[in-house]
């Protein structure tokens, strides 16, 4: 009869992944004391995800395994084991992620595979009675209280000692940007993708350069276009894999410019200033001032209103008018304040909902006040 570590091993090969973290010694005998989820969502749901979700609905598995992107164990430190998508699925999958959702062929292959081996497969539909565009009553009902987690973060000098050099020297203002292929906006409530070509990107990066930023530009083979050959050593470039130094970049930045694309989540983690532009109905509709609340009070942050297509169907002279000047004046707001940014250490931290009924209440009584033209 196989053994239980055995049949992991077989199961995650057959699946399509990698086991990335786990400790052999203490996988139980029985599978059926074995709990595995799969999820592929997008950015923003992998941070609710981590920091308010799902330490708290594993409190009681016994043995807990997520299945998940290339990178991203780092934000899930308190699993049993952490299985990573081979990179060529990876690639293929994370234009169809949607909120907490994977429609892609692949994704439902994966959960059919993992049924195959696992009595207990948690599908994302049982998360969304926690958090659905917000947190639910059903998270109050049964965990009462939110507890924010957030994990330590690492110095530079593990990107290596050449990155780490280079990026003391740049004395400017350094700000944190990735060059998406997608952003995200909003239509028949719920988030709508937009495709977005490499044109923007390099007009941002040149307007950025010319009122004297630091782009440090966050970049993979799965989500971003590539910007090197463009600007070659005008720009620092990371391309770690592992999410966690990621985050220690942006914190090393001390600014996060998120165009449409959800940055600006994984910052609150990383305890780091950002500007985010964003749809005004896509933030309303999913409650981002809920998050930035829960996961970031202490966060410096600047907000800009405009909406996705605009990068998608116009050219430098709008983007400069409508987005980009408005942007450098949202980083000069940030850096004109700069102050000493929270501990990196992990953490998991209670907060309270009062901060957000009290927001949302004086959201409902600006509405309630304002006067038709």
């Amino acid at each position: 009869m196989d053994s239980t570590v055995s049949i992991l091993g077989r199961a995650a090969k057959r699946s399509g992944f990698e086991r990335s973290t786990f400790k052999d010694r203490n996988v139980p005998e029985s599978m059926s004391s074995i709990t595995i989820l799969p999820f592929f969502g997008d950015i923003r749901s992998m941070v609710i995800l981590s920091s308010l979700l799902l330490h708290r609905y594993k409190e009681s598995k016994k043995y807990f395994i997520i299945c998940s992107w290339p990178g991203f164990e780092g934000l899930f430190p308190y699993v049993d084991e952490y299985w990573s998508i081979k990179d060529k699925l990876a690639e293929r999958m994370f234009s169809s992620s949607n909120g907490m959702t994977n429609n892609s062929s692949i994704a439902i292959a994966v959960e059919r595979s993992l049924n195959y081996f696992f009595e207990d497969v948690v599908n994302t539909s049982e998360l969304s009675e926690y958090y659905n565009n917000g947190i639910t009553d059903e998270f109050f009902d049964s965990f009462e209280n939110i507890i924010c987690f957030k994990p330590v973060l690492n110095s530079l000098n593990v990107l290596g000692r050449q990155f780490a050099e280079e990026f003391a020297k740049r004395e400017g203002n350094k700000v944190f940007l990735s060059p998406t292929k997608l952003v995200h906006g909003w239509g028949k409530k719920k988030v709508q993708h937009h495709k977005i070509g490499i044109d923007f990107w390099i007009s941002l990066v040149e307007f950025l350069l010319r009122e004297g930023y630091e782009p440090v530009i966050y970049q993979n083979q799965i989500t971003t276009h590539d910007l090197s050959i463009k600007f070659a050593e005008k720009c620092l470039y990371v391309t770690d894999r592992n999410i966690i130094n990621v985050m220690s970049v942006m914190h090393g930045c001390g600014c996060v410019l998120d165009i449409f694309n959800g940055m600006s989540r994984l910052s609150l983690l990383a305890r780091t200033p950002y500007v985010c532009c964003d749809e005004r109905e896509r933030h309303n509709g999913t409650k981002e001032f809920e998050i930035d609340y829960l996961c970031g009070k202490k966060n410096s942050k600047e907000y800009i209103f405009s909406f996705a297509n605009l990068i998608t169907i116009g050219y430098d002279d709008v983007w400069e008018n409508s987005l980009f000047n408005n942007i450098k004046k949202k980083l000069n707001n940030i850096f004109s304040h700069v102050e000493q940014l929270p501990s990196t250490s992990e953490s998991y931290e209670m907060v309270s909902y009062e901060d957000v009924k009290k927001a949302k209440a004086k959201k409902m009584g600006v509405r309630l006040l304002k006067l038709p033209k």
